[in-house]
């Protein structure tokens, strides 16, 4: 029999960027629409490193998306002391994100010498915070930075054994393998973007610069892995969107790497479980197993999808959506 209607706790986004200025408003209500709460990159300008700047962010999203929570985090930086995660964790901190110097996005003032931050992942596996990993060697071709970063994984098992690591946004079969080798404190996250695309989605036909992004899409054995990954209800894998909003003229003139998916991030999702009849899978995969991992309360709200076909806007808040102008097949019972 189709199923044609879902109510799931509401997800939570354990992954996305919602900038800074004017345009976080339209950014943090897009991503209400459909997840309970955030987990709000920090590679802003200045980026979040203290815990003043932390609860600051947090207030200014709450504030422009009321109901929408944001789980705090702060940037990594190798000057971070002791005191400085105790105080982070004391303001309600629950993760902190290394960035590689020039990986992405905002990463220019990241970190450049791996072992310099070894003291404070030192207090982080203290304090129970976890770990959030770029995990990308910015110098190393770019289909390959990923796989080649996957070594740093045990090294932290190695020296730090308590310590809960996620790998954020994994885009190789290499990056899931080697999360499916480590134990239960490591996990990964994965967004709709690597599950629904190939490379050749973004450089096929013709270059389609609203869907380069950082790590980049990768190749249809990757996604199969990526695919499996997701649909195993393996608690090691969630969701988190990557969604990275850039205005069309940076992505288009500038080759900005970011996709804007908070609008359809979700009901791709669904879309993907569904084509696989894994949706008896799919509120663990963006409702449980994450909240879990953070040691979260489950979200107790609930939200209805139902197969309600409609089309994902050319253009919106200056930006071009993932899946602009596609029909998509899923959306939010009114």
């Amino acid at each position: 029999m189709a199923i044609d209607r879902i109510t799931i706790r509401k997800p939570d986004d354990l992954h996305i960027h919602l900038r800074q200025g004017e345009l976080l408003q339209d950014y943090a209500q897009d991503v209400g629409k459909w997840c309970k709460r955030v987990v709000p990159m920090p590679n802003t300008v200045p980026p979040v490193i203290t815990a003043n700047q932390m609860l600051d962010y947090k207030k200014v999203i709450e504030e422009a998306s009321p109901g929408l929570v944001v789980v705090p985090v702060f940037k990594i930086d190798a000057s971070l002391t002791f005191d400085d995660i105790k105080a982070l964790k004391k303001s309600g901190a629950f993760m902190g994100k290394y960035y590689p110097q020039g990986a992405t996005t905002n990463s220019k003032g990241g970190n450049t010498d791996w072992k310099s931050c070894f003291s404070v992942f030192e207090a982080m596996e203290s304090e129970g915070l976890i770990l959030s990993m770029h995990g990308e060697e910015p110098d190393d071709p770019v289909l390959l930075r990923e796989e080649r970063y996957l070594s740093r994984l045990d090294e932290l098992l190695m020296n730090f054994p308590k310590l809960k690591v996620i790998l954020e946004h994994v885009s190789t079969k290499a990056g899931i393998d080697k999360v499916l080798s480590l134990p239960s404190n490591f996990a990964g996250t994965i967004t709709a973007h690597h599950l629904h695309y190939t490379l050749d989605d973004v450089i096929g036909g013709s270059l389609n610069s609203h869907l380069f992004c950082k790590p980049i899409i990768k190749s249809a054995e990757d996604r199969q892995a990526i695919r499996a990954a997701a649909f195993s209800g393996n608690p090691k894998f969630f969701y988190g969107s990557d969604s990275a909003p850039h205005q069309k003229r940076d992505k288009e003139l500038k080759g900005a790497a970011g996709i804007y998916s908070a609008l359809t991030a979700i009901p791709t999702v669904i879309e993907e479980f569904e084509s696989a009849n894994k949706l008896d899978c799919l509120e663990n995969f963006l409702s449980t197993y994450g909240a879990n991992f953070y040691n979260l309360e489950l979200n107790q709200e609930k939200i209805t999808f139902e197969k309600k076909t409609w089309t994902c806007p050319q253009e919106i808040h200056g930006v071009v959506p993932m899946r602009a102008g596609e029909s998509i097949s899923w959306n939010r019972a009114q």
